[in-house]
């Protein structure tokens, strides 16, 4: 199926069929966040020390971090992310909204799905962490706010794959770790059902919450509307 990057005003939307953090580098700072909430203060102080600790292994958040901190310093901490992909195998293609922001001192990531005027699916994650490097200025209780505001925007947004690039996993095992998620999760599924709907699915799937600490992946079962299990490792 054909993806495209498209824009809707000034927000961005990522098409499935590019990497989320090449569109994301090449694209945010060419939106206009919506104007909400409070600013995070940027302490010169904390600046430098970042500059001063970049090294080859953190050179890339590092970069993220003084590109994003440069975008919205002195304005609101507050932008929305789309993505564009295909979540329910209905034919038409599907759109997350990934919201990250700052307020009362904590960075959201709030993420979702509207069809037809009706909301699907919500997921929200508080102060994403992800691990840089051992400095001080990475940990979780010392970090400057605009560290999990740079992981909310790009890595704490839902991660979308193709079906197809997971096409080698044995059905029945993600079948069985389907099953055994319902039953955790007190979901009930007519295991035939369940299986025929497995066997036909070609959408795509999705990896969510914080990004150290995600589940697995999850394909949409729409017979319930919900997100259930296809693998974790």
């Amino acid at each position: 199926m054909k993806r495209t990057l498209i824009f809707i005003f000034t927000i961005l939307i990522i098409s499935c069929n590019r990497t989320e953090e090449s569109v994301i580098e090449e694209s945010l700072f060419e939106i206009k966040e919506e104007i909400n909430d409070f600013q995070i203060y940027v302490d010169p102080q904390a600046l430098d020390n970042y500059k001063e600790i970049e090294n080859a292994s953190n050179k890339d958040f590092i970069d993220k971090l003084l590109k994003t901190i440069s975008k919205f310093e002195g304005k609101k901490a507050d932008t929305t992310i789309f993505q564009i992909c295909n979540i329910d195998n209905l034919g038409k293609l599907d759109t997350l909204k990934n919201r990250i922001y700052f307020s009362n001192n904590e960075v959201i990531v709030n993420s979702s799905w509207t069809k037809n005027g009706l909301k699907l699916w919500e997921f929200e994650v508080k102060n994403p962490y992800l691990w840089i490097d051992d400095s001080n200025e990475f940990q979780d209780d010392e970090r400057n706010p605009w560290v999990p505001f740079t992981i909310g925007i790009y890595y704490a947004i839902p991660e979308i794959l193709s079906f197809d690039s997971y096409a080698h996993i044995d059905k029945q095992l993600a079948f069985q770790m389907g099953v055994s998620w319902a039953e955790r999760e007190n979901v009930k599924i007519p295991k035939e059902e369940y299986a025929n709907y497995l066997n036909d699915f070609k959408g795509d799937i999705i990896a969510f919450g914080h990004p150290e600490s995600r589940e697995g992946l999850f394909m949409w079962y729409e017979p319930i509307k919900m997100f259930s299990l296809f693998y974790s490792p």
